[in-house]
């Protein structure tokens, strides 16, 4: 055998218990822990695929005492008990490195690290290298030539020469270091008063532990007296450490190593095995099984057509090339994306048009945006987005793609390459997945959610996508000449301090700056070093000028890097910004906004509100701008029921000012700015689910200070505080919660205790709250958007609680009061709903509309 060949060896429970940590509260859909499992999944993989070992094998520890126990009754009697979640999952891993095709070592009575000794030895007698996979330092005493050991991580093999550098002894010579040193992870004794170093410079003189021994029992002078006497004190309990630490325990298997290569995992068994799991990505190994071979692809256009028309259904599915559209999964064209011909769109428009064909496909919104069709004023395109279906039933899913989907729901793996193959693939499981989702959304009570909301939504995505906004370059160019000035500015006076260049945009660099040559006191220290975050800056820059410059700089740079260099790209020929609405980005309901993001673009610099001019409505138009008032509190007190919440809306007034009158005891026009502003930052507050750490934090009290406000608060409003635990309870109940449209969103991370299950109690509660808001927002939409055509309106942004509109400047009068009723009627709440209306020729100078 030649010596090339090679033998890893891998600690299982090392890598379990890392990945476990790293993974807190990883859980599959039915609320199941895999966090550990899977990081150690993916690195058996990784280490297959780019290793390629010739031979492996993982060993797992024994659940039970083993002979080390019987030796010292304390051994690892120090350790905490393993945390339920985590034994379960060394279960799952002897599954999963099976399945692999991977030999699995575990015996009653014997460690890892045992089996592991006893692989190195036998490999190294049958000819191969042997490579120890884990982080424990009693592998070390195994090293010699051909026999490493690995971390797993991007570090080298180690050999001899890292554990004489690391330990001060030869590897050959670890059992007797361990022995006077101990072992506090395994709870092995060692001598007292004996440490690493003194260990070190023992063993460097007198060779073993023996010679050690025998040289203190003699009284030699080269032993300190003190250290003399503990070892002599010490003697059984030294020896008993090497015993304890040696790794020559008898193993019980025959050692044949053709039997340790691995073997070619039977890829339908891996695949229901990753299923099983929810581990979408690494089922992608799976796919040279996939049961579906590709399906041919029709030509026959003008055969498709004719049929179409005829159709109760169509299918319509496009990738970044092609467009399918179809009849059946055996009957359809494809069509090149990029310069569809008159005589397609004329045979396409009328069926996407007609709603007396359904129109199946995934992402349909991208889709009527690849053959170039747009929605006329105020119509709804009959759909079966399967993509909406599936964020409906689980928005919270971390894989929103048809591949994740088509292995969740049909078990089947999609083929990796794109193109018309593919598209082909997806539509011959179109109509099942169709029958399967409708038969779902049902079940879930999510039907009129999904065909009443989010279906109708995809037109008037669609139409306010497509129409855009228009910005003017020229107040753009002015914006980003302003800004590179600002920046140049702060850039000189903070290398007038530093009396060098210093590159601000690097954080190690800015580090060394203020907190080295400067000397300022930088505060907590990251694990990557010291911070010079927005945080550290603020609160630095009262004290040091130069801090205030490099906030000042940032925010130029950024203003000007995102918005006004990441506009005037994005801007079309006649001078629009076209941004896309994610329909299903949020686990909320709510709409974002991207390439570029509207939803963001800044308010409250004079730079930021110079870009915000830029967005302009064309000669002879306006903007109209609807924005509710304090929606997220009137949803809460609608969904409490909270009278005296309830009754600050009722009653017209400011709910903060209200709020504060009733914590602080004073009559409303006695409550003062700075009672207001700590009563708004509780009402928002507990719509964030922040607690007194946090609240303290933004209003710049103790944190004791903050949780009598928070107390005092609840006591105003004792019914919300009985809501939010009714909802947490009911959430730890089911796993879910749903907001006013009825939408659904599992949290079954929420019974696994600790940190994990904390932030989904408070993420239920801010979803019934943002998640209604969301709910509202959209049936205002909807509402509004058959309207529109009346008054040559178009609908341009949402803005989370905004709508703004652009729309001829003689139609405004008669278009506001519309709008207005129909917003402030879009959802019958307990409280009623406020609109705040404004009026502009661009987006910052807009006035109140009374």
């Amino acid at each position: 055998m030649s010596a090339e060949k090679t033998f890893y060896a891998v600690d299982a429970h090392g890598f379990l218990h890392r990945a476990y940590h790293a993974l807190p509260g990883f859980t599959t859909s039915r609320g199941l822990e895999v966090g550990a499992v899977f990081g150690f999944a993916r690195f058996l993989v990784r280490l297959v695929k780019d290793i390629r070992p010739d031979y492996l094998a993982v060993c797992f520890d024994s659940p039970a005492r083993t002979f080390r126990h019987e030796m010292y009754s304390a051994y690892k009697a120090n350790r905490v008990k393993t945390d339920e979640a985590l034994v379960k999952q060394l279960v799952f891993a002897r599954e999963i490195t099976a399945g692999l095709g991977l030999k699995v070592l575990a015996c009653d009575g014997l460690e890892a690290d045992d089996y592991m000794a006893w692989i190195a030895r036998n490999a190294r007698a049958a000819g191969a290298r042997a490579v120890l996979v884990t982080t424990d330092k009693d592998i070390c005493q195994l090293v010699s030539d051909g026999i490493s050991v690995w971390t797993g991580g991007k570090e080298p093999l180690r050999g001899a020469e890292y554990v004489r550098e690391k330990f001060g002894v030869a590897p050959g010579q670890m059992a007797d270091y361990l022995a006077i040193v101990g072992d506090s992870s395994d709870n092995v004794p060692g001598v007292r008063g004996a440490g690493p170093k003194t260990a070190a410079a023992l063993i460097a003189e007198f060779g073993t532990l023996d010679s050690i021994l025998a040289a203190a029992q003699a009284g030699d002078t080269r032993i300190k007296p003190k250290i003399a006497q503990s070892l002599l004190d010490n003697r059984e309990t030294a020896l008993l450490s090497r015993r304890l630490v040696e790794l020559n325990a008898p193993v019980p298997d025959s050692f044949v190593i053709s039997e340790f290569a691995p073997a070619e995992p039977a890829a339908e068994t891996l695949f229901e095995l990753f299923k099983k799991y929810e581990f979408r990505d690494l089922a992608a190994l799976a796919r040279a099984s996939s049961p579906q071979a590709l399906l041919p692809v029709s030509s026959r256009e003008q055969e498709i057509f004719a049929l179409a028309a005829r159709a109760g259904e169509v299918l319509l599915f496009t990738d970044s090339e092609n467009i399918l559209f179809g009849v059946t999964g055996e009957k359809f064209c494809v069509l090149p994306r990029a310069g569809l011909t008159a005589a397609q769109k004329g045979a396409l428009f009328p069926v996407i048009s007609n709603n007396a064909v359904l129109k199946i496909g995934w992402d349909i919104k991208s889709a009527l945006h690849a053959c170039g069709f747009c929605p006329a004023g105020g119509e709804i395109v009959h759909c079966f987005d399967l993509m909406l279906a599936a964020y409906c039933l689980n928005p919270s899913a971390p894989h929103l793609d048809f591949d994740s989907l088509a292995v969740e729901n049909l078990g089947l793996m999609l083929p990796q390459a794109g193109g018309a193959g593919k598209l082909a693939v997806m539509a011959g499981h179109a109509f099942e997945l169709c029958s399967e989702f409708s038969a779902r959304l049902e079940k879930e009570g999510l039907w009129d959610l999904f065909v009443k909301t989010e279906i109708p939504l995809v037109s008037v995505l669609c139409r306010m996508e497509a129409a855009g906004i228009k910005v003017d370059t020229g107040i753009l160019e002015r914006a980003g000449q302003a800004l590179s000035a600002v920046a140049a500015q702060s850039e000189a006076a903070i290398q007038a301090v530093s009396g060098h260049p210093v590159n601000i945009n690097s954080p190690k660099q800015l580090a060394e700056f203020l907190f080295g040559e400067l000397g300022i006191n930088p505060g907590h220290k990251t694990k990557t070093g010291f911070s010079t975050d927005e945080e550290v800056l603020s609160r630095l820059a009262g004290e040091y000028p130069v801090a205030a410059e490099i906030i000042k700089y940032r925010e130029a740079a950024k203003l000007k890097s995102v918005y006004v260099d990441g506009l005037l790209e994005a801007a079309d020929a006649a001078g629009r910004v076209h941004t896309f609405f994610d329909q299903a980005g949020t686990a909320t309901g709510r709409l974002s906004s991207s390439r570029p993001n509207l939803q963001n673009i800044p308010v409250r610099s004079e730079q930021g509100r110079l870009i915000r001019s830029a967005f302009a409505a064309d000669d002879g138009k306006v903007f109209i701008a609807a924005d509710y008032s304090q929606i997220d509190l009137r949803v809460l007190a609608h969904e409490s029921g909270d009278p005296a919440l309830c009754a600050a809306f009722e009653s017209g007034g400011d709910i903060h000012t209200q709020t504060a009158s009733e914590m602080f005891g004073v009559m409303p026009g006695m409550v003062d700015p700075e009672m207001r502003r700590r009563a708004k930052a509780i009402n928002f507050g507990i719509v964030y689910g922040q607690g007194a750490a946090g609240l303290a934090k933004g209003l710049d009290i103790p944190v004791r200070q903050a949780r009598e406000f928070i107390e005092h608060y609840f006591g105003v409003y004792a019914a919300l505080r009985e809501w939010i635990d009714e909802t947490i309870r009911s959430a730890e109940e089911t796993c879910a919660v749903r907001t006013l449209s009825g939408r659904l969103r599992r949290f079954p991370e929420i019974r696994s205790g600790g940190i994990s299950a904390a932030a989904a109690q408070r993420a239920a509660v801010n979803t019934v709250i943002q998640g209604g808001s969301a709910d509202v927002i959209k049936s205002a939409m909807l509402g509004i958007y058959p309207l529109l055509g009346r008054f040559g309106a178009e609908m341009l942004l949402q803005i989370h609680d905004e709508l703004l509109f652009e729309l001829p400047a003689e139609k405004a009068g008669s278009f506001i009061p519309v709008l207005r009723d129909m917003m402030e009627h879009a959802v019958k709440l307990r409280v009623p709903l406020a609109v705040t209306v404004k009026r502009g020729v661009n987006w910052q100078d807009m006035e109140a509309v009374k």
